[in-house]
């Protein structure tokens, strides 16, 4: 018995049918067309979604097809005075938190956060141990002073960048 090519066309305009739970057409990628119901002869053709053209991809459990949908952030290192700042962002002003968690840009600006920070520490302990450091003979002397200019560096960094709205 063979079929037609009426009853091919028709075949080829309808959708597989999902196992356990359908999807709606638009989210099959397979449409198959019978030569003969008998014989067995199927074959497929592809058809490509709207999602597979913007670069998405589909796993493929039970025969049914589910859109990879996941937004997973780079790891980016954010450091010490970054780790604060997503700190104080989340208690203080958690509508942006969450807005560059959405995102995903809150790691990246932790990391901008973190980066200024440190220049800004490098900046004040050179310019603080500018003149009292090659007076001093002493290494426990030289220690308490890099010492005192990292703290003083400190509070200026969370005064500054760490504890504000970026």
């Amino acid at each position: 018995m063979s079929m037609t090519d009426k009853q091919k066309e028709k075949a080829a305009r309808i959708p597989a049918i999902g196992v356990a739970g359908e999807q709606p057409s638009h989210m099959y990628n397979k449409t198959i067309i019978a030569d003969t119901v008998e014989s067995g002869n199927l074959q497929t053709t592809e058809e490509v979604s709207m999602f597979e053209r913007m670069g998405g991809q589909y796993e493929e459990r039970d025969g049914i097809f589910y859109p990879l949908i996941s937004m997973e952030e780079e790891h980016v290192d954010v450091g010490k005075y970054g780790l604060f700042w997503m700190e104080y962002m989340k208690s203080e002003y958690p509508q942006r938190y969450v807005s560059l968690k959405r995102c995903c840009r809150l790691r990246e600006k932790a990391a901008e956060v973190n980066e200024e920070a440190y220049r800004i520490l490098d900046e004040i302990t050179d310019k603080y141990l500018k003149g009292k450091v090659e007076h001093s003979d002493s290494t426990m002397e030289v220690w308490k002073l890099r010492e005192q200019a990292r703290m003083m560096a400190e509070e200026i960094i969370f005064a500054e960048i760490v504890n504000q709205f970026h």
